[in-house]
């Protein structure tokens, strides 16, 4: 009879997850190529320039900005806006950090709506209940590469005359209805951070269709410098250095010659796991939606029901992790539950704390789905286990199978 790994059986899994990241010698010789340059900044090289323009196509944007980070992506995408201080931007709480701490670091205050059970994404209907005469932007992110319901976040948005900047950072590639994602908003934003579908190590992307805000956005990227102005110094607004250099743009424009590839295999991989899991009891995947045509898998987003296995979620993640499986409870802490955002002191951006809402309480009763996703329900695979072959999924599934079977021994795991 077969024994759960956690309990001392053999493990499901036999084969290692794949490594991340995936290089070689292109990735070698770009940087070496940039070295012997002698052009390892972007305002002397032209490594970044092509890469912007080349994820620009990609995206079918008009304009891409190349930063260092995908936190500063949304911090120069919020500032492109002009906000005045206290301006109010809607977000996830269930998203990283970074999402609501880019908010704070423009001096606006982050209002939480909550997510679809269905993909994970801002719901629409959450979002216009916390609209308000302050707020400026609504900021969806599209977690784990499942894009948002952009239909209706548009809507919302041309209703209340609101832009919308996409956190893009996990969903290179995903489109909804056919369309890139980072094209249907008012601007996107993409992290290239080391973990990421698309990565350089640290890093982010900027895209927009809008020429003007293209131009405001490249001036805050490069200290205050207007695009095409010959004089390297006259300042005509406030900004500072936030380019990415040319060793990390010769990374990702290598790093792009295989996403395409990576990008449907992991596709084809979640539609195999989707199967899958909606026949394995206890079990359940995000369902299909209307619109959501292709998902980048910068995570595998699943749901636990506790009920079932009778233990909590953190039993059921246990025994699948002796089985071999990388997995965890994805954001198990909601943004407005960390210490940062608790106590309200934002300290210089005091446009931000003067309007934020720090009692978990009230943002807890706006979420209760984020909630529910957040502290029993939710539980994600990372993206290097959608890179496994054939072989290699069908292990993952088998060991799905055989903790969801064998659930009667997991309270003895202690």
């Amino acid at each position: 009879m077969e024994q759960l790994a956690v309990l001392g059986g053999p493990a499901a899994r036999t084969s290692a997850s794949p490594e991340w990241p995936i290089f070689d010698d292109l990735e070698k010789d770009a940087l070496i190529s940039v070295v012997s340059s002698g052009e390892w900044g972007r305002l002397g090289g032209d490594v970044t320039q092509k890469v912007e323009a080349e994820f620009a196509k990609l995206t079918t944007c008009k304009h891409a900005l190349a930063v260092n980070s995908g936190q500063t992506a949304l911090r120069l995408a919020i500032l492109a806006l002009n906000p005045p201080a206290g301006a109010e931007i809607i977000c996830p709480a269930y998203t990283f950090i970074a999402t609501a701490m880019a908010i704070v670091e423009a001096n606006c205050v982050p209002v939480f709506a909550d997510i679809e059970r269905s993909s994970l994404c801002l719901d629409a209907r959450s979002v216009e209940s916390v609209i308000t005469e302050r707020t400026i932007a609504i900021m969806p992110v599209h977690l784990g590469g499942v894009p948002a319901d952009m239909d209706a976040l548009g809507a919302v948005a041309e209703k209340h005359g609101l832009a919308i900047i996409e956190d893009a950072s996990h969903a290179h590639l995903s489109t909804w209805r056919n369309k890139q994602i980072g094209a249907l908003g008012t601007i996107g934003c993409f992290s290239l951070q080391a973990s990421k579908n698309l990565n350089c190590g640290e890093g982010g992307i900027i895209t927009t269709n809008d020429t003007a805000l293209y131009a405001r956005l490249s001036a805050l990227q490069n200290n205050g410098r207007i695009p095409g102005d010959p004089s390297r110094y006259r300042h005509a607004v406030l900004g500072g250095n936030y380019r990415m250099t040319e060793f990390q743009a010769a990374i990702v424009g290598c790093q792009l010659q295989r996403l395409d590839v990576q990008t449907v295999h992991r596709f084809e991989n979640g539609k195999r796991l989707n199967a899958a899991l909606s026949g394995i009891p206890g079990f359940a995947p995000l369902p299909d939606r209307d619109g959501e045509t292709l998902n980048a898998y910068h995570l595998y987003c699943f749901s636990i029901d506790d009920t079932f296995f009778g233990v909590p979620r953190d039993t059921v993640l246990g025994a699948l992790r002796a089985e071999g499986i990388s997995c965890g409870p994805g954001y198990a802490t909601l943004v407005y539950e960390h210490d940062a955002f608790t106590t309200g002191d934002f300290g210089p951006y005091s446009g931000a704390s003067n309007g934020y809402t720090k009692s978990v309480e009230a943002n807890r009763a706006k979420c209760p789905v984020s909630d529910l996703v957040a502290h029993r329900v939710g539980a994600w695979l990372p993206m290097t286990e959608l890179m496994a072959d054939a072989s290699g999924i069908d292990e993952i599934i088998h060991a799905l199978e055989k903790v969801s079977h064998l659930r009667n021994y997991l309270a003895s795991t202690g």
